[in-house]
């Protein structure tokens, strides 16, 4: 018997599971504020299906309106959750977790038909 495949989009919530799982693989603590932060900007990012290395700074102001903050408070947000995440192993940067996560997160899954 021959299974087909099929590849259909995922759905926004099994997209934010695909990036909390993803950006929590990478020692970023969920407890922090810029855990929230960076999984709406990739969210956003792959939604757009657009990325370049100035993402952050361009959807920071987004992110802030959301969570009713002020923009240079998502930045230092994000990056106080990379460095705590780098004190116990491993050198990253916001922008450097944005990219991996950019790039390894599909919108789409297979499924069997």
């Amino acid at each position: 018997m021959q299974v087909n495949k099929m590849t259909i989009p995922l759905t926004d919530e099994e997209l934010m599971q695909e990036i909390e799982t993803f950006v929590k693989k990478y020692g970023v603590n969920p407890e922090y504020k810029g855990y929230k932060y960076i999984c709406d900007i990739i969210f956003m990012a792959k939604k757009r299906k657009r990325y370049s290395r100035e993402t952050i700074k361009n959807l920071a102001p987004e992110i802030a309106s959301k969570y009713g903050i002020k923009e240079n408070s998502v930045q230092r947000q994000l990056r106080y959750a990379v460095t705590l995440k780098n004190m116990y192993g491993g050198k990253l940067l916001p922008v450097e977790l944005v990219d991996l996560a950019y790039k390894n997160i599909s919108l789409e899954k297979t499924v069997n038909i």
